[in-house]
Formats: C-alpha cells, structure tokens, sequence
C-alpha cells in the first residue's frame, strides 16, 4: 500500500457499503485479481464461512486482520459483509 493510497481512502466511511467498496477497490483489488480463480474462491469461501457460521470465533478472526486504517469498527461483522460482496463482485467480472 502506498502513501497515494492511504490519501485516496483517507476520508472514506467504513461503516457504509460504498466506503468499504471503494477502500476494497483501491487496496484489495489489483492484488486479488491476480490470484487464480480457485484461490479466488477459497479466500471468498473462508470469508463467507467466518461471517456466517455460528461455530467460527469471528470476532478473534478479525482481530488478526491488519487494517489500512485507524478508525475502530463497532460493525465488524457488517464490514466483512460489505468486504465479501465487494470480492464476489469481482470474482464474478473477472472470471
């Protein structure tokens, strides 16, 4: 992540979908459109199981993620929910 980056994700808001897709575009995206599909698919199945299984401890999950910004979520759950569509997303146009 470069300091260009930082600055075009510097005013965004994490706790809405557009803010979280955005950020995703800018920082995720070209990395994990070079990953090949089925690594696609294993990064979005895992994410998908951590959001929604019951068993999965989502919230020390979480916590092991290394965000690009400072800005403490009280919606974690929800972040990760706009993180998995805006990957699904792409997946899809990608393939």
């Amino acid at each position: 992540m470069t300091d260009n980056d930082l600055e075009k994700i510097k005013f965004l808001d994490f706790t809405q979908e557009l803010g979280v897709c955005e950020a995703t575009h800018i920082l995720l995206l070209p990395e994990f459109r070079n990953y090949k599909n089925s690594a696609q698919t294993r990064l979005i199945n895992s994410l998908r199981k951590a959001i929604s299984d019951p068993e999965e401890d989502f919230y020390r999950i979480f916590d092991k993620i290394e965000l690009a910004f400072d800005i403490p979520l009280e919606k974690k759950r929800c972040f990760m929910q706009y993180l998995l569509r805006a990957l699904e997303k792409t997946q899809i146009t990608h393939v």
